[in-house]
This record gives structure tokens, C-alpha cells and sequence, in this order.
């Protein structure tokens, strides 16, 4: 796709996927419109496009256009990008391109990463470009400020900030930092954080704008989550909690979250929910999750009781991916997912690590149970067991 004058209509290719399992790939041409090409600083329309939605290849393709008379190599190496991601690996039109964008990068990559190194990114590399542009980032909390905000002018598609906290001061930079509003993904896992850590970053002005906050393995108690399920956040779609100390207590503040039934995806796998014993109400909390597509309840010890109240919830038309990895659930849970009428949508079930109701004969050769063959009758190549 050449550079196009102002006012001119540019024809950009754009890849749709056929539903075969090859992913055979076809080319429509699209007109679109271009605007003038004004100076980056002024915030073009088009490059607004791409704050907005970073994930659409469209955007994406006008901006590459709009580098051309400007930097030639990065609007290549964002239409060759994107072509590959419609591409099966196996083709050899891939492999050409991933050749010149191999290229590119050695030539290229660093000139381009290190203006943002120099604002204060760390752990960049070439690997870091995904499908032409900068997506992720981590900065260290003194450079939250004007340094942030100046490598996402450079960087549209700049959507997901790493932050780890060393410190009483990091938790306070970060709380009182005023994030660019194309920064909707935060990760703050890996970090320990405590009930005072978390109340300070739930009064944070940016955390409303967030649509998606992980807070993976920060050690993070029930009294340090129940500032955070305070705090109203009407974008919010998935919440990462995997790999704390949460028991099942948590439960009934989470159902009563105003965020909880927009969420889309809720990762509780590695937790301790059933580490007092309690009965866990989990088919009201998935009652509440109505618009959930992907539920992670791996590695909580939950058993055949707790899977069988599972399965006996409202059914949900919107879960798709449900995993019950390494719990403690045997053949009473295999029947229950049988029988639950709550997963017919389910495109990816997860039972792999439980107590397998099968039996090893001589040789050690594994027979399958009734369970698990009824299940695969029941899932197919859905289900992983």
C-alpha cells in the first residue's frame, strides 16, 4: 500500500479467515477516505482510531500508510505484521514475511525502542512489537507522569502498563498518578501488597478507566481485595486474582461487587477457597457473572460437593472457558459435569490434576473410567482431562 496524498481514497487490504481449520485466507479491498496527514503531534483522527480500538487491523493499516513518507521501514513492518497474524505459520508467504521483518528489526529495532527506554521503559526488545507497534510496557513509578504520557504519543497501540512496587513511595507515585487514558490494561502482579497498599490504590483517579486489572500472585488476603470491591469500575471486564491467599469468604463481597456482572473473564485459579472448610456458594456466584466467558477455579481443593453445587446453578449462555484444573474432585464431579445442563456452551473444559476414577493394570498401562469416557461423550475434544 503506497502514501497517499490528502483528501485521496486509500484501498487498504484487510485479511478475513475462512472457518476451515487451515484458515485458508482471503483478500477484500476496502475504500476508505484519508484525511490529510497532519503533524503526528495534533493527534490525527486516524491515530485516535488507534487509541481507541488498538486491536483493529483497519486503524492499523491507515496508520501504517500514514508513516510511509515518514518511516518507511515502521509502516512496513506494521503491514507485514498484521498480514502474518491472518496467516497459517505453515505458509510460505509467512516465512517471506516473517523474513523481511526479521530484517527490519535487526536494522531498525533498536533505533526504535530506545527514544523509549530513554523516558524510562525497561525490559524492551525486538520481541516486544506485536503487529507493528508497542502494546506493552513496563515503567518504573517515577516516570508515571510526563515520561508515560510522551512514549504513548509515540506509541498509539500503547494499552498495557507493568508497575512493580518496591516500596510505601511506589504504592503512593502509582495511587497518585494520573495514567493516559489509552492505558486500560494494569498489571500489578508479583507485587505484595497489603490492605493499606490496596485502599490507597482504590482511591487512584485512573483505576475507574481500567478494563482490565490483574493482580496475579501478590499474596493478597481477603481483607487486602475489600478495598478494591469498594470501588465502582463500570469498564472493568476481567479481573486477574490467581495465586493469592483468598479463602472462600470472599465469595459473597465479590457477588455483591457492583463491577461483578459486567465481568468477562474471573481468574481465581491457585487461591484457597476451600481452605476453612465452609460450604462455597458457587452457583450463586455464577448466577451473578452474566456476562462471564472465561471462569478459572483451578488449584482451589474444591471437591465432588463443590462441583456438583457448580453444575447446579442457572444455566450460563455467555461462560466459554471454564477450568477446574488440579482440585480434588473425583468420580461424583466427573458425572456432575456430565449431566450440567448450566455448560452447554462451553468451548474449552478443563479437569486435568484431579482424582481420576480410572485404574492402572499390569504394566501400568492406564484404564480409562465410565466417568471419563462419558465426558468426551459429552464434550469431545472440548474437554482436557
Amino acid at each position: 500500500m503506497g502514501s497517499l496524498m490528502a483528501g485521496e481514497v486509500g484501498r487498504v487490504r484487510v485479511s478475513r479467515h475462512s472457518s476451515n481449520a487451515h484458515r485458508d485466507v482471503s483478500w477484500f479491498v476496502l475504500q476508505l477516505p484519508f484525511p490529510p496527514a497532519p503533524d503526528m503531534e495534533h493527534d490525527a483522527a486516524f491515530v485516535r482510531q488507534v487509541r481507541d480500538d488498538p486491536q483493529n487491523d483497519i486503524h492499523r493499516l491507515i496508520y501504517a500508510d500514514y508513516l510511509a513518507d515518514q518511516q518507511a521501514e515502521r509502516g512496513e513492518l506494521i503491514r507485514l505484521q498484521v498480514e502474518m497474524s491472518s496467516l497459517d505459520v505453515m505458509d510460505p508467504a509467512w516465512s517471506q514475511a516473517r523474513k523481511r521483518v526479521d530484517v527490519l528489526l535487526d536494522e531498525y529495532g533498536e533505533q526504535w525502542l530506545q527514544p523509549l527506554r530513554e523516558l524510562g521503559a525497561k525490559k524492551l526488545t525486538k520481541r516486544c512489537f506485536h503487529k507493528g507497534l508497542i502494546e506493552r510496557i513496563e515503567m518504573p513509578t517515577t516516570a508515571l507522569g510526563e515520561p508515560l504520557a510522551a512514549i504513548c504519543q509515540r506509541e498509539p497501540a500503547l494499552w498495557h502498563l507493568d508497575v512493580q512496587l518496591q516500596s510505601p513511595e511506589d504504592v503512593e507515585l502509582l495511587a497518585s498518578a494520573d495514567l493516559p487514558e489509552q492505558i486500560v490494561i494494569v498489571d500489578l502482579s508479583h507485587n505484595r501488597l497489603s490492605p493499606e497498599d490496596l485502599q490507597r490504590i482504590a482511591e487512584s483517579s485512573w483505576l475507574p478507566r481500567v478494563r482490565e486489572l490483574k493482580l496475579e500472585n501478590c499474596r493478597l488476603t481477603n481483607a487486602a481485595l475489600a478495598p478494591l470491591l469498594a470501588v465502582n469500575m463500570p469498564r472493568l471486564e476481567t479481573l486477574a486474582l490467581t495465586g493469592n491467599a483468598l479463602t472462600g469468604d470472599i465469595l459473597l463481597p465479590l457477588r455483591e461487587w457492583s463491577a461483578i456482572g459486567q465481568l468477562r473473564a474471573l481468574r481465581l485459579a491457585g487461591n484457597e477457597l476451600r481452605a476453612q472448610g465452609g460450604e462455597l456458594d458457587l452457583a450463586h456466584l455464577l448466577s451473578v457473572l452474566t456476562q462471564i466467558e472465561e471462569l478459572d477455579l483451578g488449584g482451589n481443593g474444591l471437591n465432588d460437593a463443590q462441583v456438583r453445587q457448580l453444575c447446579d446453578g442457572a444455566p450460563s449462555g455467555t461462560l466459554r472457558r471454564l477450568s477446574l484444573r488440579s482440585n480434588k474432585f473425583g468420580k461424583d464431579g466427573f458425572v456432575a459435569l456430565c449431566n450440567a445442563a448450566v455448560f452447554a456452551n462451553l468451548e474449552l473444559l478443563d479437569v486435568r490434576g484431579n482424582l481420576k476414577t480410572g485404574s492402572y493394570g499390569y504394566g501400568r498401562e492406564y484404564n480409562t473410567s465410565d466417568e471419563e469416557v462419558a465426558l468426551r461423550e459429552r464434550y469431545g475434544d472440548r474437554v482436557k482431562i
